[in-house]
């Protein structure tokens, strides 16, 4: 590349970047989600042109920036009710607990009661039974504390670590985009708890124009678990109860929303299936979940976790 050349695109890129910087004020002033769409297809217009020589240009992350500032404006707002119910002062004495659905409630209250007197200001004289609470990087110490309680109680129970694409070693999102979770046995039944699920549906992090973006964080599990009926059942289920009961539907699906979160815009590019379905099975997950397997073998890298270049063809 010539002198006169670099000088030509370090100015085109300012000029975009200067783009997104009044896109995020506009949207920062009217906190309207379709200025927002807007700058999504302004910043994906103009991908491939901060894609210079074969690698990302230094600019663009700032460009990347303005938009994840943008999104902020909507970090408070979720695209599905994520309240849930507990009342503080009324304790469930474990050695009471009739069935196996009143000892897998008992133990997701007492981890609730500890998220929220960490999390919340709690007034004494206003109580409250309703919370909603940002759950956003609580999920290991959530599942750390349900495994203590497991254990004070003699009951079987695993940590489910979900690293993007089921593969720690390949660092898809640069050490970000995991969660934990557990699942719990009571009398050959099982149980998923996952007490900070929300964290997923927050409107910030669940835009789909998110996909084809470059070395940006892409969708959460939120938006895909709205997709269909029976994901959303086990959505609403494990947000208002924190568990739901394990078999081979409810598995597949909670799972599902995950692996849809870890395809970026090139999987589309390649495959065109836009069905936002996956093949896998519950045998499968138990696979992924055991690290014998993982979603990287079947879907390919370049696929999954951040994009390292622009589409080709729209999508």
């Amino acid at each position: 590349m010539d002198v006169e050349q670099f000088f030509k695109i370090e100015k085109q890129l300012d000029q975009y970047l200067k783009q997104m910087s009044n896109y995020s004020y506009l949207v920062n002033s009217t906190k309207n989600v379709r200025d927002l769409k807007n700058m999504y297809a302004l910043f994906k217009s103009m991908n491939s042109k901060f894609y210079v020589e074969n690698k990302i240009h230094t600019l663009y992350n700032k460009a990347a920036n303005k938009m994840k500032e943008a999104e902020k404006v909507f970090s408070e707002q979720y695209i599905i009710d994520t309240t849930f119910n507990l009342d503080l002062n009324k304790n469930i004495n474990y050695d009471q607990c009739e069935n196996e659905e009143e000892i897998v409630k008992y133990i997701v209250d007492e981890v609730r009661k500890k998220l929220i007197k960490t999390t919340c200001i709690i007034n004494p004289f206003e109580p409250k039974t309703e919370w909603n609470l940002n759950l956003t990087n609580k999920c290991y110490n959530a599942s750390r504390e349900v495994q203590r309680i497991c254990n004070e109680k003699n009951i079987k129970n695993y940590l489910i670590e979900i690293y993007p694409g089921y593969d720690k070693e390949s660092n898809l999102f640069k050490g970000k985009g995991y969660h934990y979770s557990n699942i719990i046995e009571i009398q050959n039944s099982f149980y998923l708890i996952d007490v900070t699920y929300s964290q997923f549906f927050k409107v910030s992090n669940t835009f789909i124009e998110r996909i084809g973006l470059m070395n940006y964080p892409l969708t959460k599990p939120g938006y895909f678990m709205l997709l269909t009926d029976d994901r959303l059942n086990v959505a609403n289920k494990i947000i208002k109860d924190g568990y739901i009961k394990v078999d081979d539907e409810s598995f597949k699906n909670y799972f599902d929303g995950f692996t849809l979160s870890f395809r970026n815009g090139l999987f589309y590019e390649e495959t065109n299936d836009f069905s936002y379905k996956t093949p896998y099975t519950i045998v499968d997950y138990q696979n992924f979940l055991s690290k014998s397997d993982n979603q990287i073998n079947y879907e390919g890298i370049e696929c999954l976790g951040y994009q390292k270049r622009p589409l080709r063809k729209k999508r």
